[in-house]
Order: structure tokens, then sequence, then C-alpha cells
């Protein structure tokens, strides 16, 4: 693997049964007038999700599509704008919705950073020192919440860019963030220290919270107490309140991609494609578009894998074809291009790191 610079330094009481035919309780199930069989007129309970409580599934079995059912494609790009950042390491990059791109390296520079784009032109806006900003999400127009690679407090940003503290959640450290098309606020969280490997003090969830910090579910164990993910450090969700992640498994960066679902399982992981590359695959940032297709960073093979919903890989790009290395962090502009923070080779100390955007 290329030397990049990224920035990872109950058991149940037994159930008691109303028999149907002589209306009492039995521990066993059993009935003196008969075995309780399920009374096939009765009602089941469907569970909803916290943040599709209106939606339904559908109870028709389907064929389930598998990878062999997709021809995988590598589809073409085109570079529309190139910039030579001043950073070594773009760790984070959000188009806001006034059409501002904010940029963060907290690995090496800690410096945050808005740029704005204007046609053909991008330049520096503003930029702050000696800060370290993780990740960020946009509450409404030009307000936004951030989470620190060292603090346990979120924090908001007005539109001036001055900060403030919003919630605490010591003595774990706030992660990923993201904002659902409900509301929500999904974040997720770790302990302090390092972060590899894990132990059985490690504490790795993600939280579905209100915007006042009440916690409406967390997600971490399986009902078989199996964790559900290593470290989550990306968050990405559908206008259906869909949720899928970047889970990092070693501190090298590599990792997976994977999709809840409510109450505490993976839908599916995603690992790589070894007709893409047989390389390790090194998830770096996640972005949905159109609800259906998501758009996954490969940054030490200078790959961008696209998936449907069901985790299957229907298209990749080869960056490396438009002269793009480490392929890092990903967003989309007000404009639906593709823009893309990269890091460098970790040995080059006057390397700077570039942002590109890509028409596709």
């Amino acid at each position: 693997m290329a030397l990049t610079r990224l920035a990872v330094k109950r058991k149940a009481d037994a159930s008691v049964h109303v028999c149907y035919l002589c209306k009492e309780n039995h521990d066993n199930g059993l009935c003196k007038i008969g075995k309780n069989k399920k009374n096939e007129n009765e009602e089941e309970t469907e569970t909803i999700s916290h943040d599709v409580l209106e939606k339904k599934g559908s109870n028709k079995q389907q064929k389930k599509e598998t990878q062999r059912d997709i021809s995988i494609t590598e589809i073409s790009s085109e570079v529309i704008h190139s910039y030579r950042t001043n950073v070594s390491v773009v760790t984070k990059l959000f188009g806001s919705i006034s059409g501002h791109l904010l940029l963060s390296d907290e690995a090496c520079e800690h410096t945050f950073q808005t740029i704005k784009v204007d046609g053909p032109e991008i330049y520096l806006k503003s930029e702050t020192k000696n800060i370290k900003v993780f990740d960020i999400t946009e509450i409404k127009k030009s307000e936004f919440i951030l989470s620190f690679v060292d603090d346990t407090f979120l924090k908001r940003m007005s539109s001036k860019g001055s900060l403030r503290k919003f919630l605490d959640f010591s003595p774990l450290l706030p992660r990923a963030l993201q904002i659902t098309a409900s509301g929500h606020l999904l974040m997720s969280v770790r302990e302090q220290g390092e972060a590899f490997p894990l132990n059985s003090k490690s504490c790795r969830q993600l939280i579905v919270m209100d915007l006042k910090g009440k916690p409406i579910h967390t997600y971490e164990y399986s009902n078989k107490r199996k964790r559900l993910f290593s470290l989550v450090v990306r968050i990405a969700t559908s206008s259906k309140g869909d949720i899928y992640l970047v889970d990092r498994e070693t501190i090298d960066g590599h990792g997976c991609v994977a999709a809840l679902s409510y109450p505490n399982k993976i839908k599916w992981r995603y690992s790589g494609n070894n007709n893409i590359t047989s390389d390790r695959f090194c998830p770096g940032d996640i972005i949905i578009r159109n609800s259906d297709t998501i758009i996954v960073t490969d940054v030490d093979n200078a790959l961008i894998h696209i998936l449907n919903i069901s985790g299957l890989v229907t298209n990749y790009i080869d960056t490396s074809k438009q002269g793009i290395s480490f392929p890092y962090m990903i967003c989309l502009g007000v404009d639906e291009l593709l823009w893309i923070g990269c890091s460098t080779q970790e040995e080059d100390t006057s390397d700077r790191a570039m942002l590109y955007s890509l028409k596709y």
C-alpha cells in the first residue's frame, strides 16, 4: 500500500403467550384445550425505523440481485476545475448550500478554510489556523455543526464563522456527522486514546438524536453482541432515511462501506471488487447522489467506486487517467459537479494537496 497521509493516527425473558382458545396466559405456550397456535387473523407488529416512521416495508418477496447480475463499467470523466491548496491533505471537504466549499486539514496543517468558486476561478475566502476539524454538517444555510479531533464537544458555527459549544459527549469523542432529511443528527463516537487495536472496553457507536441532543437510537452491537463496526469515519444518508457509512477497520485506512438496518443490523458490506482492483479497499469518503447512487473514494488505488443501494458496484472511475492521485474527500457542489480533495505522499513534506471538480 502506498504511504499516504490519512487522518487515522442480554438475554431476553421468555415470552408469555395469550392463548386465543382459552384466553389465559401460558409461560410454556401450551393450553389445556390444545396447543397454543398462532391465530391466523392475528395482526403482526411491524418494526418501523427511527428515521422513516411513515415508511412501511413491502412484504412481497423479490429476487435478490447479485453482483453477477450487473456488468461493471468504467466511466470517463472530465476535469472542470483544478486548484492547488496550501495544505498537505484534505481531510474533510463539504459543499455548503451557499455554494462555498469548506475544507479541513486536521492531520498536518491544522487549518480550516472556506473556498469560493466563481465560475472558472477558485480562491481562498477565509482561513482559521490551529484547529482540527474532523467533520462538518449543515443544519440550515450557513449554519453548521462541527466535530473536532481532540474535543468531546460538538460546536456550532455561524454564517460569520464564529464557534460556540453545542453538545458535550465526554468522555467520548464525536466523529462523523450527518443531518438526515427529517432533521435528525447522526453522529459516530469513540473512546479517547488510540483508535486501534480495539479491545473489550472500546466504545464504537452511531447515535441518532434530535437537534437538542436528545438520543433517539444507538447502533453498536447486533443481537448476538457482535460489534456492528470498527470505526465510523464518514456517514451519508439518502432522502429516504437510509444510512450508509465508511467503516475504517485498520490503522492503515483499510475498511468497508456498510448499510445499516434498524434496529441493530448491517444490511450489507462492500469491501471492494477484484474486477476493478485486487489491491485492498481503502475507502475515504462517501456521498449519495439522486437517492440511489452511492459514491465512494478508494484513496490508495486512485479509484472512485459507484454502487447501487444494494451495495453492488455498477461503475467506477480511474482518477489516475485524469492525473488525480490519492482521491480522499468528496462532495457535490451546487452545480452537481463532483468535487475531490486529495491526499499526498507522506514522505514528501513539501507537496500540496490538489482540489478538483469532475463531470462524469
